[in-house]
Formats: structure tokens, sequence, C-alpha cells
């Protein structure tokens, strides 16, 4: 019968140790896995973007059993930890993130993915770009115009950086709507004057006669701004924004018929809830033809209207909080002087180091100079017993002879 003897604690330590060194290699190989699925995976999502998919009908290859925002939010997590290594697929990731955050209403966790595009160290101007049209959109929603402005500025810039002119000039005119809500009249004529006299898109030149048919409505010229809302109905412009504005200055002009054509015909061809907002406004108000039950059923649609619009108002605005902190935000410089205090160590060290290698090459020097002194003075002093011996010799010779 076989006994099995006591086993040591000691002698399990080399057994412990190899078992961590291949827990160790498993997770790293898992974690290299896991980041090559997430960089393909945006690939996947980048080519079907270029293809003009739209974001809400993606069909990913690589995530059959998950949706397209947890498979992403795998993918900018996973990338997360390599975001140095790998900025441009980390920016990418988070944008579609976001944009597929912001499609399901959840506007904070939106806005958070895309300030981490903007704070990536990634080349790609484009995307930042993009990130910043969104973020001005949120703010915009949110009714932080001014902030909006500011995004919509940024995102310019980075258009232009990109080499993309039309996005450039669609977000020059997005500052312009901006400031055309502000009422200011003199920078919103300013920025369309430069798309004008720069910009040969059409659809561009057909989108900034919106602008200043609401710049007109803000600043209270109300025949102007019709004017130019049938305008940009005759370019060909479907977008129910024209009818609002019409819709709008009918009724500051008292001429109540018209703004309720208007703003039916807005109720007909628009699911914004705040275009819808503002025309049952008008409808409930303004339209005399309709019977008292008609006006209570208006105005309940328009109340649900506002309740809907009053809970995404509250994610708007934590969205937009979160960016004003990130905005105010002093950067975090510990890493800076952490790393000004290795390279002030490192630079004394190699300053003592330095100093200690010179002092001895000098010592050296001086004692390989003393050396050849000595060298040179024993050189004479042998020369000169060599020549007395000579002389010496000579005496003699010359004595025996």
């Amino acid at each position: 019968m076989l006994r099995i003897s006591h086993i040591s604690p000691l002698s399990l330590r080399p057994l412990i140790l190899v078992g961590a060194l291949m827990l160790l290699c498993f997770s790293s190989c898992s974690r290299v896995q896991f980041i090559r699925e997430a960089r393909t995976f945006v690939a996947e999502a980048d080519s079907l973007h270029n293809a003009g998919q739209s974001l809400s009908t993606f069909t990913f290859h690589l995530s059959p059993s998950k949706s397209d925002s947890a498979a992403m939010a795998d993918a900018a997590a996973a990338l997360e930890h390599v975001r140095l290594i790998y900025p441009t697929a980390y920016a990418h990731a988070n944008y579609y993130y976001g944009r597929l955050l912001r499609e399901a209403g959840n506007h904070p966790e939106a806005m958070l993915a895309f300030i981490r595009v903007v704070h990536s160290r990634t080349k790609d101007h484009e995307i930042i770009a993009r990130a910043y049209s969104n973020i001005g959109t949120m703010c915009h929603r949110a009714n932080e115009f001014t902030l909006s402005y500011d995004m919509y500025q940024a995102s310019a810039a980075h258009f232009l950086l990109s080499g993309d002119s039309v996005s450039f000039y669609y977000a020059l005119n997005n500052m312009a709507y901006e400031k055309a809500i502000l009422a200011d009249k003199y920078e919103v004529l300013s920025l369309l004057d430069s798309i004008e006299n720069n910009c040969n898109n059409r659809n561009v030149l057909v989108k900034i006669e919106e602008t200043r048919a609401e710049m007109y409505l803000r600043v209270e010229q109300y025949d102007s701004a019709i004017v130019y809302s049938v305008k940009l109905r005759e370019l060909g412009d479907t977008d129910p924004t024209g009818l609002l504005i019409r819709a709008k200055a009918f009724s500051y002009l008292g001429i109540k018929d018209s703004a309720v054509y208007y703003a039916q015909q807005v109720v007909e061809s628009t699911n914004s809830w705040f275009d819808l907002n503002n025309a049952y406004y008008i409808l409930a108000n303004e339209d005399e033809s309709k019977s008292k039950e008609e006006v209570l059923q208006v105005a309940a649609d328009r109340s649900d209207i506002q309740k809907l619009i009053e809970i995404r108002q509250g994610q708007l605005s934590q969205a937009t909080q979160l960016l004003e902190q990130d905005l105010t935000r002093k950067p975090n410089l510990t890493w800076l002087w952490a790393t000004l205090a290795t390279l002030c160590i490192i630079a004394t060290s190699t300053s003592i180091y330095i100093r200690k290698k010179k002092a001895k090459r000098q010592l050296i020097s001086q004692q390989v100079e003393s050396l050849q002194q000595t060298r040179d003075s024993l050189s004479a002093q042998t020369r000169q017993i060599e020549n007395e011996q000579k002389l010496r010799q000579e005496k003699m010779l010359a004595e025996i002879e």
C-alpha cells in the first residue's frame, strides 16, 4: 500500500509561480485578442459609415449576439487602455458610440463619449469636427446658444484642417444660425456674406437662406422673414423649418388665417417635438374655425409634446453641465510634475556622472603628463650619463695612445 507523504508548502511554490505566469500570459493574450477585435469592429463601422449607411441600421457581422450600442461600448472600453497607441480607432469608437447614445436619447452619456473624442490624440480632424458638431447640436437643443456657437466654431476649425470645405461652410452656417437666434444681425450677415463669397455648393447656399429667414424673424422684420422663407421653398427646400418661420411671422403680424395654414402644414410634415410644440400653440390660440373640443384636443396634444420636451431638456441640461465642467476643469498636472521630477533626477544624475567622469579624465591626464615629464627627465639623464661615459672612454683611449 502506497503511503502519501505530507507535501510541504515550499514544494508547491514553483507550481504556484508557474500557474500565475500561465494565468498572466493567458490574460495578456485575451486582452490582445479583445483589442484586435475592437479595432476590426471599428473598421467595419467606418466602412458602413463611408458607404452611407445610417448608424441606426448598422448590421455588424462581428457581434451578432449584441446590440450595436453594447458592442460599440465594448469596443470603446477595450481601446480605452491603448488609446495612446491607437488614438484614431479609440476616437472613432467613441464617436459612433456617442451617435448611438444620442439616437437612444441618452444625452449625458453621449456627451461624455463625444468629449472623449475631442480629447483623444488622434490626427483625424474630421472625426473631431463631427464630434464638436454633435456637441453643438445638443447645446442648441438645450437652449445654450452661445455655447453651441463656440462648439460649431471648433467644428469649423477642424473641418478646415481636414480639408472638407463643404462641411466647413455648413459649420459656418450653424454658427450664423446660433447668432440669428441671439438676434445678432451684424454677425449673421457677416458670416453669410463670407459663405456666399467663397462657397459654390448649392445645398449650402440654400441652407443659408433658412438662417437669414430665422434672423429676420428674431429681429422682428417679419416681412423679410416671410420673403426668405418663401425663397427657401422656391429653391426646393422641403424642411419644415421654413414653414414654421412663415407661420410665426404671420402670427406676429396678426394674419391668423395664414399663420394657421402654415402651422397645419408643419404638423403634417414633421415629427420634431420642438416644431410641433410651436405649431400646436398657433393652432390652439389662433384657429378661429375650430370648435372648443378641437381646441382642447390640440392643447392636450401640445401638453403631451411639452412633457416629452421637458424630459429631453432635463437630459440635455445634464449633458451641457458635463460639457461646462470639462471646459472649466483644470488639467491634471500630476503626470507633468512626475515627469518633470523624473527628468530632474535624470539630469542631476547625468550631471554628477559627467562631472565625475570629467574629473577622472583630468586626473588621468595629469598623471599621464606627470609620467611623460618623468620619462623625459629620465631620458635626459640617461643621455647625459651616456655622453659622460663616452667622453671618459675617449679620454682613456687618448691617454693609452
